[in-house]
């Protein structure tokens, strides 16, 4: 018989949830169309109040009060995005905490060290996520300094220069999970041996 085991990474995996409950994607869909739909009963003044807010180049332009214009259009779906912005923090922030308690605790579980260690090596955990998400963001900023221009002229779909429309770049190296390859094989090989050298160790209780 050896002293207690430690803890699963897959009930670690449960705590962890447990401890730092993560809001549902959903809500922050729901979110951002509530945001759009209410503001089809607001006056146009105030949506583009709001849009204003965090393009405040453009707050000197006026928009038809009474007739459609697609920058009221875009504005509307705008003030979604606001709608759900302290949301979606809140829900990366949470993420964030659980991986900081998952790596404390791979300190001393090298099963979960390990599997961290995968993740970073593969490209595929938290920080890799969120530089995705990061790069999609930049990219959609891009694409609304390139049409906001054409919108706020009213300007027809045949004035858009479509090779100059900005393409999508992805987070490069140094941003992504990669950034972390030499540190996540180091402690995946520091797993590998504690996990081997206990496995010897209780070889060699048995055997006594």
């Amino acid at each position: 018989m050896g002293g207690p085991h430690p803890p699963r990474p897959a009930a670690l995996s449960l705590a962890n949830a447990i401890l730092h409950p993560v809001p549902e994607a959903l809500e922050l869909t729901v979110r951002q169309r509530q945001g759009y739909h209410e503001a089809w009963d607001l006056p146009k003044r105030e949506t583009m109040r709001a849009f204003f807010e965090d393009y405040p180049e453009w707050s000197a332009r006026t928009v038809p009060d009474e007739a459609f214009s697609w920058v009221w259009y875009y504005a509307m779906n705008h003030r979604g995005d606001q709608a759900a912005r302290a949301a979606s923090r809140a829900y990366r922030d949470v993420l964030r905490e659980r991986e900081g308690w998952a790596r404390r605790w791979s300190l001393l579980v090298p099963p979960l060290a390990a599997q961290l260690a995968l993740d970073r090596l593969a490209a595929t955990d938290l920080g890799a996520q969120l530089a995705y998400q990061d790069a999609v963001r930049r990219h959609h900023e891009r694409l609304k300094t390139h049409f906001h221009p054409l919108l706020f002229a009213a300007a027809p779909i045949s004035a858009v220069d479509w090779d100059r429309v900005p393409v999508f770049e992805p987070a490069a190296p140094e941003e992504s999970a990669t950034r972390a390859g030499l540190p996540a094989a180091t402690a995946l090989v520091l797993a590998s041996v504690l996990v081997l050298a206990a496995g010897v160790r209780s070889t060699g209780s048995r055997d006594r």
